[in-house]
């Protein structure tokens, strides 16, 4: 067992899956935390939501006709 689950706990998911045995549950709860918990998907979707972004802001300057560059620093700069 992963984890040390509560009798509560454990009865919930009992009484939501009546064919489940004690095992079962706890197995189904095992898998739903570490579904749960995945930091490393979560940093890639973090970074892939932050370069939709990016992207959308870039196009929405190039459709007014401005442009995007990166200085010397690494800055962004917008014409």
């Amino acid at each position: 067992m992963k984890n040390r689950y509560s009798d509560s706990e454990v009865m919930q998911v009992l009484i939501n899956y009546p064919e489940f045995t004690r095992a079962d549950a706890i197995s189904y709860l095992n898998e739903s935390y570490d579904d749960a918990y995945d930091p490393i998907g979560d940093q890639e979707i973090c970074d892939l939501l932050e370069e939709r972004e990016m992207e959308s802001h870039l196009e929405h300057i190039r459709t007014r006709g401005g442009d995007y560059w990166v200085n010397e620093d690494g800055e962004p700069r917008f014409g």
